[in-house]
């Protein structure tokens, strides 16, 4: 079977991204269309990084002409049927480097499973479960302290109750990895500014809104605009902030270049 990945399925991803993150921080129809159409245009971009090249999994592909396999090439042609074995997400991380498929895979189970603890801490607010009793003392202090939800909005308090551990500890692990992998690569993203700008564009937009919104603050008012809508439970801001961000990240993962000038030219965004 023929791998492929649509382009399209980044484009809708940063693009719903991208309006969500501007309709959380209070901007109009209007302005969130265009960022949704500039996100959606990244994404496209990112996307073709993602590109498997022609027959690299497909079993189905012709065989050579005859005459054209030699018995030199018998060696090589095994060594490329068993690459093309293996899952289809072990085809798209086998390239990288080990920061950068450490990256790529935590940003795509922290997407996968907060998006499924995301909606259960959802459902389970809505029939009216507090989850206070979950976490001890300390863990509630710290939430607190990262996320002040306002005295009476006792839905917002129950899922950042139910959620408020694996969403952290996730960010955590796939931030880490993840600007590990920058640093890794940060030769080659420099070597060749003009062919990278919008990589590391979107490498510094990343790190920066996530540091926003988990940045602490000293109560609801002095917080962002993304953190209020988090605050505030809304679902949607969940799961653009805790879901969408980090597919984002999982394809800019994928994106780095490689150390050594040589290769950078080919990697950027």
């Amino acid at each position: 079977m023929k791998f492929s990945i649509s382009p399209w399925v980044f484009v809708l991803a940063a693009g719903l991204g991208s309006f969500g993150a501007s309709w959380a921080l209070g901007y109009g129809w209007p302005i969130a269309v265009i960022w949704a159409a500039t996100g959606g245009f990244l994404g496209l971009r990112a996307s073709r990084r993602l590109a498997i090249p022609p027959g690299l999994n497909d079993p189905n592909e012709p065989p050579p002409g005859p005459g054209s396999t030699r018995a030199g090439e018998v060696g090589c042609a095994d060594e490329k049927s068993e690459e093309n074995k293996g899952s289809q997400l072990s085809k798209v991380t086998r390239p990288l480097k080990p920061y950068q498929k450490f990256a790529f895979l935590a940003f795509l189970a922290q997407a996968t499973i907060c998006f499924i603890l995301i909606v259960i801490g959802w459902l389970a607010t809505k029939v009216g479960w507090s989850g206070s009793a979950i976490n001890p003392v300390f863990v509630k202090d710290i939430s607190y302290w990262l996320f002040p939800v306002e005295a009476g909005n006792t839905q917002a308090q129950a899922l950042l109750n139910f959620l408020f551990v694996p969403l952290i500890a996730f960010y955590a692990v796939s931030m880490t990895g993840f600007i590990a992998a920058v640093f890794r690569s940060a030769g080659a993203l420099m070597s060749d500014i003009k062919s990278n700008w919008r990589l590391l564009l979107l490498i510094a937009g990343i790190i920066v809104l996530v540091l926003i919104v988990l940045y602490p603050t000293d109560s609801y008012q002095t917080s962002s605009g993304v953190k209020r809508q988090i605050l505030d439970g809304d679902l949607f801001t969940y799961i653009a902030f805790f879901c969408f961000m980090p597919l984002l990240g999982m394809m800019l993962s994928h994106a780095l270049p490689e150390e050594g000038p040589a290769k950078s030219s080919n990697r950027g965004v």
